[in-house]
């Protein structure tokens, strides 16, 4: 978490200038100079990852994830279902019929995006009830833009 909050004042003064950013529909070529890496991404989205797992593979703490997710602009794609929005999101998870669930990693890729953001390549095995791993591969995509209950938001899963 203080990865999180340095990383979002850092963001909020080398992008926004501390104030917070008005975006319209014409092409800002101000902002665009003022976008820049995120020094911490590799960090920030290895943490991101392993919390964002240690919350899934647990039963208990599976509906907290909520909190990783923007009520409007988060989106998840699977098996072919778009649903956006914290409420769909969660609505989809929940649906999921595992009892048990267990995400192997053996790599996380950090890559910095211009916005501040960071997306994040996940390999491993995905483990649900008795039945064997099977390979996995997710991409994760994360906004330096907090919601009332994270310093960081999930924007894509």
């Amino acid at each position: 978490a203080v990865v999180s909050t340095q990383s979002k004042q850092w963001y909020q003064r080398r992008v926004h200038g501390g104030s917070s950013l008005t975006i319209n529909s014409e092409f800002n070529l101000e902002l665009v100079k003022k976008m820049a890496l995120n020094p911490n991404f590799n960090q920030i989205g290895e943490m991101f990852t392993k919390q964002y797992y240690a919350m899934f593979d647990n039963a208990a703490t599976r509906g907290e994830l909520a909190k990783l997710y923007n009520t409007e602009q988060s989106f998840l794609s699977f098996e072919g279902q778009q649903m956006q929005g914290t409420a769909k999101i969660m609505e989809k998870i929940n649906s999921l019929t595992f009892q048990s669930i267990a995400h192997i990693v053996t790599s996380i890729d950090c890559h910095p995006m211009f916005d501040g953001g960071i997306l994040v390549n996940v390999m491993g095995q995905l483990k649900t009830d008795n039945d064997p791993p099977n390979p996995s591969c997710k991409t994760l995509s994360s906004s330096p833009w907090a919601t009332p209950s994270s310093s960081s938001t999930m924007c894509s899963d």
